[in-house]
């Protein structure tokens, strides 16, 4: 981990999911709640799928508290996130 914000994963956080549904995947520790949820999964496109959630970033503590849309992507073996345009779909997740 190189302490960029695009290389942080929540491996790297050695977070476990304290819930996780098949559309729902929680992190719930003592200072922060980390959330995604699948708002759309997109068709597949040659050997590219890929999914829109809203991460809900919440601390606990102080009153840092964000809720972003990403396209998370699959291809060749490899996912990324990339944030998406805003999206209504998000608020309803907002704590």
């Amino acid at each position: 981990m190189d302490g960029t914000r695009s290389s942080v994963t929540f491996s790297d956080l050695a977070l476990i999911p304290t819930r996780l549904t098949g559309d729902v995947v929680e992190f719930d520790t003592d200072d922060w709640f980390y959330s995604l949820q699948i708002i759309e999964q997109g068709k597949e496109i040659r050997d590219n799928e890929y999914l829109y959630v809203c991460f809900v970033d919440h601390a606990k503590v102080g009153s840092y508290s964000t809720v972003t849309p990403l396209r998370l992507s699959y291809a060749s073996g490899k996912m990324t996130a990339t944030e998406a345009a805003s999206s209504a779909a998000c608020k309803r997740f907002s704590r």
